[in-house]
């Protein structure tokens, strides 16, 4: 038993600490376990302790790919959330640690009602603060599914919604969130240099902060706006520029996610380089990298596009 709550304990602590979680993981899963066995609604110290593990646990399940293995916990963790009547954690569960990867896996209808669950959740918090930044999370999430369905305005309203929230609560990472949504919204509308600016400074925001991770998908994002701008220009030493540029970026991010083994963003960084190639003109280096990066998503259980596939858009004619 003591044993269990330390390992709960730690899970809190080290919630930032990949290297750490990793290390402990067979340790930590079979404490979860344990703990889950435990959770009755008379100890509520039990519950409010697995409840807390698992949303601290979360964001490592997403950094391993572990997706269908972090909603699952983020399931069970619910149900323990509703024994208790905990608005505020059912918020969280559903609006972050559930619904993000459902949207990651492309399971959109049930991303999509956890979200909603979410935010009826952070309605009824007493806790505004609280309120506004699940509220947020889930509209994050929400501009995701109306982005992956190519509905700029929808995305941007969504984005708009979370700007919102963050605002409210205070909460960076959320405002900063809401930017990046900004960012795809603008790829979706067409406003390609202002999609670029938008990730160029979340770009200097994540290199400050030092998340190899993040710096990684950030490059990725700004290299789409980039080969965006190449399609569309006229001029052949400037789009050969931009290329290059692009180009830079996406390797500059597929060398961070093999370092970190982030097998997400390296099967988005295969879809862009084939997404590149095809603009300058390699069907056959197209097809090699495209097959490649679609089996790693396979692999990985992903059903939605690669962000180039998605976003790259080649004008018609």
């Amino acid at each position: 038993m003591r044993r269990m709550q330390y390992l709960m304990r730690e899970v809190v602590a080290n919630a930032a600490d990949n290297a750490t979680l990793e290390a402990d993981r067979v340790d930590i899963m079979s404490a979860l376990a344990v703990a889950r066995e435990r959770c009755q609604g008379s100890d509520l110290e039990q519950c409010w302790l697995y409840i807390r593990a698992v949303g601290a646990l979360a964001r490592f399940l997403g950094f391993r790919n572990a997706l269908n293995e972090r909603v699952a916990w983020g399931k069970s963790a619910l149900e323990v959330a509703e024994l208790i009547e905990d608005d505020s954690a059912i918020a969280e569960l559903c609006a972050s640690v559930i619904a993000w990867p459902l949207l990651q896996l492309g399971d959109y209808p049930e991303a999509e009602r956890y979200c909603l669950e979410g935010l009826k959740a952070a309605q009824r918090c007493g806790d505004s603060r609280v309120a506004a930044r699940w509220a947020g999370n889930a509209s994050r999430s929400l501009s995701g599914i109306a982005r992956d369905a190519d509905d700029g305005p929808k995305a941007q309203h969504w984005a708009e919604q979370a700007a919102i929230y963050g605002r409210r609560c205070e909460d960076e990472s959320l405002i900063r969130g809401a930017k990046l949504d900004f960012g795809y919204a603008a790829l979706l509308l067409g406003n390609f240099e202002e999609a670029e600016c938008l990730f160029a400074a979340l770009l200097e925001e994540e290199e400050r902060g030092g998340d190899e991770e993040r710096i990684g998908n950030r490059s990725g994002d700004a290299a789409l706006a980039i080969m965006n701008r190449a399609l569309r220009s006229d001029v052949t030493a400037e789009r050969t520029r931009l290329c290059d540029l692009a180009s830079a970026n996406v390797e500059r991010s597929l060398q961070l996610g093999e370092k970190i083994k982030h097998a997400v963003l390296v099967g988005e960084c295969e879809i862009a380089l084939a997404t590149l190639a095809r603009i300058r003109g390699d069907e056959d280096e197209y097809r090699r990298l495209m097959v490649n990066g679609r089996r790693r998503f396979e692999e990985l259980g992903i059903r939605r596009k690669g962000r180039a596939e998605q976003f790259v858009t080649f004008p018609s004619g």
